[in-house]
């Protein structure tokens, strides 16, 4: 049974991604564990601090759940034991191609066309929608698990050199 693990601060972007990740894994609740590590902070920007906080006061024992996972940001979210999404929102699209990605939730059947000569004027026309939603994506610029800020994947674990010539297909 995968465990989610979902770590979130007080604002309400994260009870938003928190009720939108219980909306999608609904189906398939008894097959997943969801855990949600609340924060007590208002703002995902005094995480950093916050982090600092607690292990003055209380040493290192109070942030080894964070450690563990290499959380540095809020929103993050775990599957497993893979960091698969770390300070950002995803909309409820995106959350729900995290959750196909990672096997939690089955990858939606393509819609088929209607009628022979609808589907062969079609063909040549490019990739289908379903396609392009699973994310056929030619820069990182607009991947979910880029982080701009340090240039890494957050899904590969990897330092992107160019942008434009992304090590994965996702």
């Amino acid at each position: 049974m995968p465990t989610i693990n979902l770590f979130i601060c007080r604002d309400e972007k994260s009870k938003e991604l928190l009720d939108n990740l219980r909306l999608l894994i609904e189906p398939v609740k008894d097959s997943v564990e969801l855990k949600v590590h609340l924060v007590r902070i208002k703002n995902p920007e005094d995480f950093e601090s916050f982090l600092s906080w607690m292990e003055e006061l209380f040493g290192g024992i109070s942030t080894l759940v964070f450690r563990k996972y290499g959380i540095e940001k809020l929103p993050a979210i775990v599957i497993g034991d893979k960091k698969v999404l770390e300070g950002m929102y995803p909309s409820l699209e995106e959350l729900e191609e995290v959750l196909v990605c990672e096997g939690v939730l089955k990858k939606p059947a393509p819609a088929e066309a209607v009628g022979g000569e609808e589907e062969s004027e079609v063909e040549g026309a490019g990739p289908e929608p379903a396609q392009v939603q699973l994310g056929r994506r030619k820069s990182c610029d607009t991947c979910i698990f880029y982080n701009e800020s340090r240039r890494r994947c957050a899904l590969l674990g990897i330092k992107i050199e160019d942008v434009n010539n992304p090590p994965c297909t996702w």
